[in-house]
């Protein structure tokens, strides 16, 4: 695990997410990108898929998140984005708090 924290989001219509992270570095890596910190997310749902961007404003240097949800759990794949491609990537799960 390289990131530990807290993504709160909330559906703005049927298919659009929006919401915040706070999300601090658990294990020493360089290949964490800029999802250390706070900040705003957006994304989208369609069924059980989910794809969101943990940094809507940039243009560059994103980490994306995108994988499957249900009603207690998120999982799949992160990827950090960067002008050259993908920079580094991995796995993710988010579970919700009761």
């Amino acid at each position: 695990m390289l990131v530990a924290g807290t993504l709160t989001m909330a559906m703005e219509d049927s298919t659009s997410i929006v919401g915040s992270w706070a999300l601090d570095q658990v294990q020493a890596s360089d290949r964490v990108g800029p999802q250390v910190g706070t900040g705003k997310l957006a994304g989208m749902i369609a069924g059980k898929s989910v794809w969101i961007n943990l940094n809507p404003s940039w243009v560059d240097n994103n980490v994306f998140l995108q994988g499957t949800m249900d009603d207690s759990r998120m999982s799949g794949k992160w990827m950090w984005s960067t002008f050259v491609g993908s920079t580094a990537e991995g796995t993710f799960e988010a579970i919700k708090k009761q």
